[in-house]
């Protein structure tokens, strides 16, 4: 693609200054995200902790850091943090309240000989951050075993092994098995890649396997998931059709709908070049095509780039050039 084409397609900028004024779809998304920075400051918390295993009547050391959600700085808006231990009953043991100074701060839980042994979130917040979704809190999982059965050696903490003795009780069938479709949703007659994710009950990854059918019990194509439980499967969902993900895992038969296709849309793919850039393709079946169609490239509130859609074409493709980007995730929208 040539740099003529990209520069009618996808507008790089710094700050405002470098806006063109008789741009002002330009100028209204970056008043709107600075509007929104303002209003709605991001924080974002971290918890380590000095090991993955405990056992009964040991003691949980942790450090926690909260940080501007932008900036990754430790100015956040917060002074003070809560850590919270949950048991597998989603009730609260322990809690506590801890100051940040300079971005972090420290404490601990100390386990009765009396608790249960099992799984355990430790789950991070501030009282800003009430403010907003739980999804941005932060959740750890941790394991606390019977001392009376098994005693730890002293590199556990350093091992992601279980002792046999206990795996038994740390372990059963149970695995949770997502699919993501590309850009958010699958579309009728347009071919998807739909990312997959397994994990066991403990958010640990698996590999699992299966196949892909439809409402008529025929079968599409097939899946599997590799290293850190990720897999990609790509399907063209047809009118009138839905789709099941069957497949076995551990002498056990799981099976799990497909999120049902829109019969219209936009289908949003993107490929990360590493140094040569991303590359952004739309898609849509509407009749229209991408007329009016505005997408905002964005990174930790900043906007780099804003794509617009051609009158009379149904498919784009161009490419967002990264050499200026921090690090951290880019979001698309």
């Amino acid at each position: 693609m040539n740099i003529k084409l990209f520069s009618s397609l996808c507008f790089l900028f710094l700050s405002i200054s470098s806006f063109s004024q008789n741009n002002e779809l330009l100028k209204k998304v970056y008043g709107q995200l600075e509007k929104y920075k303002t209003l709605y400051p991001q924080e974002k918390i971290f918890v380590d902790t000095d090991k993955p295993y405990y056992s009964t009547g040991e003691t949980i050391w942790f450090k926690t850091y909260l940080l501007d959600g932008i900036t990754h700085l430790p100015n956040a808006v917060s002074t003070g943090v809560y850590i919270e231990l949950i048991n597998s009953d989603n009730k609260i043991i322990a809690s506590r309240n801890i100051q940040i100074i300079d971005g972090g701060g420290k404490g601990d839980f100390e386990l009765a000989d009396s608790i249960p042994a099992g799984t355990y979130l430790i789950r991070g917040y501030s009282n800003f951050m009430r403010n907003f979704s739980e999804d941005y809190f932060f959740y750890k999982e941790i394991t606390i075993l019977d001392a009376s059965k098994e005693k730890l050696s002293s590199d556990i903490a350093h091992t992601t092994q279980v002792p046999k003795s206990q795996q038994s009780s740390l372990s059963n069938n149970k695995i949770d098995v997502s699919f993501f479709p590309e850009g958010g949703d699958l579309i009728i007659g347009m071919s998807s890649k739909i990312a997959i994710k397994a994990v066991n009950n403990f958010g640990n990854s698996i590999e699992v396997a299966g196949k892909i059918f439809d409402n008529e019990n025929l079968e599409i194509t097939s899946f599997k998931t590799y290293g850190k439980g990720l897999g990609l499967v790509v399907l063209k969902p047809e009118l009138g059709k839905e789709y099941t993900a069957k497949g076995i895992y551990n002498n056990q038969n799981f099976e799990i709908k497909l999120p049902p296709a829109l019969n219209t849309g936009y289908l949003l793919q993107l490929r990360n070049k590493q140094q040569k850039g991303i590359d952004v393709t739309i898609k849509t079946n509407l009749e229209n095509g991408l007329a009016g169609l505005t997408v905002v490239g964005q990174m930790r509130g900043e906007v780099f780039c804003i794509i617009k859609g051609e009158e009379g074409k149904t498919a784009m493709r161009t490419n967002v050039p990264v050499d200026s980007l921090a690090d951290g995730i880019a979001q698309f929208t």
